[in-house]
């Protein structure tokens, strides 16, 4: 099980497909918040907040669950 809860870590943050897909969707999406709020000072900081909590998510979940195996 940690080995896989490592390749998804190492997947979400090293896989170019999905490192691009994951980016461009996010900044996409932070675009069009931005186009509708006028605001990037605190949209696109929010965007980098939430990708970070993704991986971290992922990357603490692979600690918790490895010593559980």
């Amino acid at each position: 099980m940690p080995a896989l809860t490592n390749e998804m870590t190492a997947l979400v943050k090293e896989s170019s497909a999905l490192m691009m897909i994951g980016v461009t969707e996010l900044t996409k999406a932070g675009r069009d918040i931005v186009a509708n709020e006028l605001n990037p000072m605190t949209i696109y900081p929010l965007v980098a907040l939430f990708y970070f909590v993704i991986t971290k998510g992922f990357t603490l979940l692979s600690k918790k669950l490895e010593v559980k195996g």
